[in-house]
């Protein structure tokens, strides 16, 4: 993989991690969404689109990294209102384009299963992003649609995981990176997480528990797998959801 940074000024980057993630002090899964080289050979372009975490505990030096150095102009929050309203939001008033588009889904609190029982999460998880690319199609639908003309702009949900896994996900197989490099490209969000709980430790939370599952690859490699058994390809999956922007997606962002 070929990692290579297009903002016009360095950005901070954490000690010996995936250059990829931006180095924020209270963002904790902040990370370009390029920089992976795909099946012909070409290259994500960098600093035009990024996914994270939620933004509701970012410190001013967070927000000047973000609109300044990056230069965000959108931000697009998958999370309900409900999550929204007590975790707070990107500020308003920094000149960025706040956009709310809640990937519905059932929420995960109201199934009542307990994953302490079961030998792995992963079955879980594809079951719940098999259901998710369909309830949340709409949304997967216009984030891809802003990815095209947007830029720069991030993606987010609660822990940057789940929802936004599932976008980034299809975003990168349509710009024709391999599964295995999507795969392990949703995993990394496992180090954002341990920055995370390392933070509420700092903070005196004696709640520990993360925000979401532990992320493996093999839930993702999971779900792109059911993309081509119920749909064929990641390309008719797009299709089907009324994504027909393929091509502008990829003069957009690929070198």
């Amino acid at each position: 993989m070929t990692n290579h940074q297009d903002s016009p000024t360095p950005l901070p980057t954490h000690p010996d991690e995936d250059p990829r993630f931006v180095a924020l002090e209270q963002v904790f899964n902040f990370r370009d969404l390029g920089g992976l080289t795909t099946a012909d050979g070409r290259r994500v372009r960098t600093g035009r689109v990024f996914r994270s975490d939620q933004f509701g505990v970012a410190t001013e030096a967070d927000f000047d990294v973000l609109v300044n150095k990056i230069g965000l102009k959108t931000v697009v929050d998958l999370r309900f209102p409900a999550e929204i309203a007590p975790a707070g939001s990107f500020v308003a008033d920094r000149g960025v384009d706040v956009v709310n588009l809640e990937l519905k889904h059932i929420r995960w609190d109201r199934i009542g299963r307990d994953l302490s029982k079961e030998p792995s999460p992963v079955p879980f998880l594809v079951e719940r992003y098999s259901a998710m690319i369909e309830t949340g199609a709409d949304t997967i639908k216009k984030t891809l649609d802003l990815m095209c003309d947007a830029t720069p702009m991030v993606f987010h949900c609660m822990a940057g995981k789940d929802r936004t896994g599932i976008i980034a996900g299809v975003a990168l197989s349509l710009l024709g990176v391999s599964a295995e490099d999507v795969a392990a490209d949703y995993a990394l969000t496992k180090r954002g997480m341990a920055r995370y709980q390392a933070w509420l430790a700092a903070e005196g939370a004696t709640n520990l528990d993360p925000l979401a599952i532990v992320p493996e690859a093999d839930a993702m490699l999971g779900l792109l797998s059911a993309i081509e058994r119920g749909f064929g390809t990641v390309e008719q999956y797009a299709r089907a959801i009324g994504f027909t922007r393929s091509d502008d997606l990829k003069t957009h962002l690929l070198d």
